[in-house]
């Protein structure tokens, strides 16, 4: 849940978040909703709309925004551009400037209830057991900190990863030869019989 680096990339719809613990909402096929920083974005065509797209996730999830709803783009936009009040907006093959919408952007208050469900989404699953609901767990957090055309970065500790995996691998050679002398000991016991 570390904030990672941000880095820039070339595309219109990449879009990184720049507050810790702030997430992009997202529908998820049964209709709940999911929490992700992957912001690398895609257009698709709206189901609720059709002849309009929506964006959607790496997973085809739709992008909710600040109404909790699917943005809904007209056929045809293009250069889609970030204001600094957060807003959306694209050019429509017309050329006329659209408003899209601002991300339902929201910040968990206790990230660590959050539990992975693949595809970089999160969701909460447990929280009668916390004794809370889900809106008690999340706030919405100003839109205007999402960077249009950047990523974040993975947030592993490289260095640490290696030492941990070198451990694993010195446990399991260890209890590799201890098995093996177990063994030996246990031939060695049935040859003096």
């Amino acid at each position: 849940m570390e904030q990672g680096a941000l880095k820039e990339s070339e595309r219109e719809l990449d879009f990184a978040l720049e507050d810790k613990d702030t997430f992009f909402q997202i529908e998820a096929e049964d209709g709940t909703t999911e929490y992700t920083r992957d912001g690398q974005l895609y257009l698709s065509e709206n189901p609720a709309a059709p002849g309009s797209y929506t964006l959607v996730d790496q997973n085809g999830g739709f992008v909710l925004n600040e109404a909790g709803g699917r943005f809904d783009i007209p056929a045809g936009t293009s250069e889609f551009s970030m204001q600094e009040n957060g807003e959306l907006t694209g050019v429509t093959a017309a050329g006329e400037t659209v408003n899209i919408g601002s991300f339902g952007i929201v910040q968990v208050e206790r990230p660590q209830a959050l539990t992975s469900v693949g595809g970089n989404r999160y969701r909460f699953e447990d929280l009668d057991g916390l004794g809370a609901a889900e809106n008690d767990m999340v706030i919405e957090a100003d839109p205007s900190s999402v960077k249009q055309g950047m990523v974040e970065q993975s947030n592993v500790d490289l260095s640490n990863e290696l030492v941990n995996m070198m451990n694993a691998q010195r446990q399991y050679s260890f209890n590799s030869r201890a098995l093996t002398q177990g063994d030996q000991m246990l031939g060695l016991i049935n040859s003096i019989r």
